[in-house]
């Protein structure tokens, strides 16, 4: 999950919405059945705290995030010290339970997945690090784990710049390539063999926690290959064997990095741009394409919105794919403040400077 704010997912292709946790065995059975999960976002534990959740609207809520370290051990988010961690996590699987809501822990997310490659890259290193997990979740009671690895190996951290241009506009669309989180952040350890670790991961825990909910995110351009592109079901044969459900994190193909405003989470892509050919639709049939059943695809869909300040006042008309619309705006480059659950200026964890927030409003 890279926001800030909280993300709905939905359940089958467009069933529910998801907001998840979990206090009873799971089994692949369970595939296919209604769910309604979404993630509680630890660091905001003070303005929304476990009490204030209503547990009423899910059926499953996902406790986001743990942070792997290169040493095998498990940190909560920097914001809290160990101590309000393990109380939050306490309390959270605890009130889970009362409302008969199922509790799961999310590892890794958009700041916290710098160590999978090497935590994954060798037999002994994937035995260690899956007891490690699984002992997590066991002790506090959670009934199963989201893997949140953003995001496996790609050749390079130099972009693939896509150009193209609007009818009735003098400004090229220029804009990333279909993989809209590339290596993740930009720090991150990596290796050609990271899709397949990953499944041989998730193997390890299937083994050691049979009866776990086991899930990953996916990105809207799926998993990653060897080849820096998108895997193969080759690749992800053990992942779609293995996991109970991938979480689509079908959302923000548009924001501050793309040229014009646009839908953060487009059901289709046919009034789309060209160089920004991404949907529910797209995501979907790319994880069909990797091995994963329908039943298996739960649709990540944005509990936010994006705030971005516009070149004019006056919208202008432009034409894509033979219709005209208001829908692509120019912005500027200026990130204009959000609300108070936005990101703060400050260094992020590769001590890039991050001089604004990204104009979320939750």
């Amino acid at each position: 999950m890279r926001s800030s704010s909280q993300v709905f997912l939905a359940t089958g292709l467009l069933s529910a919405l998801f907001l998840g946790s979990s206090t009873h065995a799971y089994s692949a059975n369970n595939r296919g059945s209604p769910q309604v999960k979404a993630y509680y976002p630890s660091y905001n534990f003070e303005a929304q705290p476990v009490s204030k959740i209503d547990w009423t609207a899910y059926t499953d809520l996902l406790y986001f995030m743990v942070i792997p370290q290169p040493d095998f051990t498990l940190s909560y988010d920097p914001k809290l010290t160990r101590a309000q961690g393990e109380k939050l996590v306490t309390e959270f699987v605890a009130e889970a339970r009362k409302n008969n809501v199922n509790a799961l822990f999310s590892a890794g997310g958009w700041t916290g997945s710098r160590h999978f490659s090497n935590l994954t890259s060798t037999e002994t290193s994937r035995k260690k690090f899956a007891q490690v997990l699984v002992n997590f979740g066991q002790k506090h009671g959670f009934a199963g784990i989201e893997m949140d690895w953003e995001c496996e190996y790609r050749k390079t951290y130099n972009h693939h710049y896509v150009v193209a241009t609007l009818t009735n506009s003098s400004d090229p669309i220029l804009s990333l390539d279909t993989d809209a989180n590339g290596d993740g952040i930009g720090c991150n350890s990596r290796n050609p063999a990271d899709v397949v670790n990953f499944g041989l991961l998730v193997k390890e825990i299937r083994a050691l926690w049979p009866h776990a909910s086991i899930t990953a995110a996916l990105g809207i351009s799926g998993f990653n290959g060897a080849d820096g592109k998108t895997a193969t079901a080759q690749e992800t044969a053990l992942l779609a064997q293995n996991l109970d459900y991938v979480n689509l994190m079908a959302y923000d193909v548009y924001g501050a990095w793309a040229p014009t405003t646009g839908p953060l989470a487009p059901l289709y892509a046919t009034c789309a741009p060209p160089a920004f050919g991404q949907s529910v639709q797209t995501g979907f049939q790319v994880a069909l394409k990797q091995g994963f059943k329908a039943s298996q695809v739960i649709l990540g869909i944005p509990g936010y919105a994006k705030r971005l300040e516009l070149v004019s006042s006056k919208l202008e008309e432009k034409v894509v794919n033979g219709k005209p619309t208001y829908y692509y705006q120019n912005h500027t480059t200026v990130t204009p403040p959000g609300g108070k659950f936005d990101d703060k200026p400050g260094k992020d964890i590769c001590g890039n400077a991050q001089k604004l927030g990204r104009g979320h409003f939750s």
